[in-house]
């Protein structure tokens, strides 16, 4: 079972319910077929929970699912030389609605 964890970046007009409740449906979605380490959830324009993420010890994480690439490219490169340095893959999901 591989072990991930989930970043989410709320939208800029986004309600906070919608997020929290598309969050709850990916997490609904992956639990049956993988070990989830952590949810990392950070409001619009915010980057305190990706930075947290990086900080801790993800030795243990196989996949980090985004639902978009990183809007700053400052930390978009910072996430892709972590993930190759920590052989973490990227996935993405997309929201729906």
């Amino acid at each position: 079972m591989l072990k991930i964890v989930i970043y989410y970046q709320q939208k800029e007009c986004e309600m906070l319910d919608h997020a929290i409740s598309f969050v709850n449906k990916i997490i609904g979605s992956l639990q049956k077929t993988h070990e989830i380490l952590g949810v990392f959830f950070d409001h619009y324009g915010e980057r305190e929970e990706f930075y947290n993420f990086i900080n801790s010890n993800p030795k243990q994480v196989d996949v980090i699912f985004l639902t978009k690439s990183l809007e700053d490219e400052f930390d978009q490169r910072l996430l892709e030389e972590f993930a190759r340095a920590e052989k973490i893959q990227i996935k993405f999901i997309h929201d729906e609605g």
